[in-house]
């Protein structure tokens, strides 16, 4: 006979609705810093004429919003579109920069996301 006794399991559902609610900060902080993660990969990718539109990612003109569990970063720039697929050829910079920032960055976050979810856990156990 096998038997199987998860006498923690309350304390681990109660670990696990903390990192849902964003509770202690963990999760908020990896959020914060694969942000700024995504933005040091994506600027330099970001197609530039004048530099506006690569200041603006994260900053002037752009935003970057974290809140416990969500976390967004982008630009308000008009034309950020088009060169972000590309209708605009530059000497400088690539199109889908977006994305290709965030595929530069995931190694990095997952890492954060999981020390940031064993923290959590560890401080709720």
């Amino acid at each position: 006979m096998i038997t199987l006794n998860f006498t923690q399991i309350a304390r681990l559902a109660t670990g696990l609705r903390a990192i849902a609610n964003g509770q202690g900060g963990d999760i908020e902080n990896a959020l914060q810093k694969s942000m700024l993660k995504i933005q040091a990969e994506t600027v330099p990718l970001t197609p530039k004429d004048t530099g506006y539109l690569r200041s603006s990612i994260g900053g002037v003109g752009g935003f970057l919003r974290v809140r416990k569990t969500y976390a967004e970063i982008g630009t308000n720039v008009k034309y950020a579109y088009r060169q972000h697929e590309g209708y605009y050829n530059h000497s400088v910079g690539e199109r889908m920069y977006m994305e290709k920032g965030v595929d530069a960055s995931l190694d990095y976050i997952e890492s954060l996301f999981g020390n940031a979810v064993r923290d959590t856990l560890t401080n709720q156990l």
